[in-house]
């Protein structure tokens, strides 16, 4: 099998997995005080250190949780704690985003907005990706966040965050900032002594680690309480027993990146070029989605006019090659994703789009053997 669904998770890495080896009963519940205990608390500390390291982010504060989808909820919600800690007219206040953000955003803030925040949406274009030119109009003196992803995973759009920033500075001074950096974690350069938002969201398996792990990064002073109440874990901002064995595995990633990301997203923008020249060879419908705009190094939208992306997918499968549709929190339903649509495609092209995104430990010989695989699918599915 190889893995061209990387965004939706990118397999565990070989480091991690020699880790996970070591790791055996005697380490215990990471709030004990006794040796076991703190043996498994070692680790959550050398995680925030090496992720400090990786991230550049010296003043901000690690939070681990249960994944991304945990981590955006708890950015999200922030503003529900800020607006019920005060005037009950703050429930006029208006939150920007965009309109292609992960559902573990766009839907807390549905239902934020049956509270009585308004949502406004930043639109998306097909080509020059988010509409920054349009934010200042977005933003007054009610707004209480914005929350604009680094990068997407269904299309590899990257978005220009700083200047996102710095313009919501301007124009919304006291708003809250989240970027979703989910995607970006392994496939580019993240640095928050230049970026400084006010929360960050990271996924452990999208780089390589296991599922079930994830981090909130959160700046010094921003207003916080946590989403999860209970025990004293994670200082108090998150409840609940930590994942240690998870957490191991953010640590390798973590390692592993401090010493490699450099030559990972190289490895990563030589196999999106060898594969992006054989599809537009071997199909002659094809054709990519987004390619003038900033994307992630990894990822290809793949449009082949006739052919069900849904369709195209199974017979990948049945290929030996897993592919997807689109994000895989939405795989599976009959419709045309709503970030498709959203970034600019017609329904008839996103119903014809496909998610390719690599892993950068694949070699030529194998991608090239993938692809061919795919284009083989996409001719039988065309004469179908």
């Amino acid at each position: 099998m190889i893995n061209l669904d990387a965004n939706a998770s990118y397999g565990i890495l070989p480091e991690v997995q020699e880790e996970l080896k070591k790791f055996d009963s005697t380490y215990l519940n990471p709030s004990s005080v006794h040796q076991f205990g703190q043996k498994a608390k070692s680790i959550l500390e050398q995680a925030r250190g090496q992720l400090k390291t990786l991230l550049k982010a010296e003043k901000f504060k690690i939070i681990f949780t249960s994944g991304a989808t945990e981590a955006n909820n708890t950015a999200v919600y922030s503003v529900l704690w800020q607006v019920l800690n005060s005037k009950p007219a703050l429930f006029n206040g208006n939150i920007v985003t965009t309109a292609v953000e992960h559902s573990s955003v766009r839907k807390p803030l549905q239902r934020l907005e049956a509270f009585g925040i308004e949502i406004r949406k930043l639109p998306v274009k097909r080509e020059e990706g988010l509409d920054l030119g349009a934010l200042p109009s977005f933003l007054d003196k009610n707004t209480l966040l914005v929350s604009i992803m680094s990068s997407n995973n269904e299309t590899g759009q990257i978005f220009p965050v700083t200047q996102a920033l710095e313009i919501t500075k301007k124009y919304a001074p006291n708003a809250l900032f989240h970027t979703d950096a989910v995607q970006n974690l392994g496939k580019t350069e993240i640095n928050l002594s230049d970026l400084n938002v006010h929360f960050l969201s990271l996924s452990a398996h999208k780089a390589g680690g296991l599922t079930g792990v994830g981090a909130l990064i959160v700046s010094e002073n921003t207003p916080y309480l946590p989403l999860i109440l209970g025990g004293e874990q994670e200082e108090k901002w998150r409840a609940g027993t930590e994942n240690t064995a998870g957490i191991l595995s953010f640590l390798t990633v973590a390692r592993v990146l401090n010493s490699s990301l450099k030559e990972k997203i190289k490895k990563m923008e030589e196999g999106r070029s060898i594969l992006k020249e054989q599809f537009l060879s071997l199909i002659p419908q094809a054709k990519i989605n987004f390619d003038n705009c900033p994307r992630l190094p990894n990822t290809i939208s793949l449009c082949i006019e006739g052919v069900s992306g849904a369709d195209l997918v199974v017979a990948s499968d049945l290929e030996g090659v897993a592919i997807s549709a689109g994000s895989a929190c939405f795989s599976g339903k009959p419709l045309p994703s709503p970030v498709l649509e959203a970034s600019g495609l017609s329904k008839q092209e996103a119903q014809s789009t496909v998610r390719i995104s690599l892993k950068a430990e694949w070699e030529k010989e194998e991608l090239l053997e993938a692809g061919e695989k795919i284009a083989r699918a996409a001719k039988r599915l065309r004469n179908i």
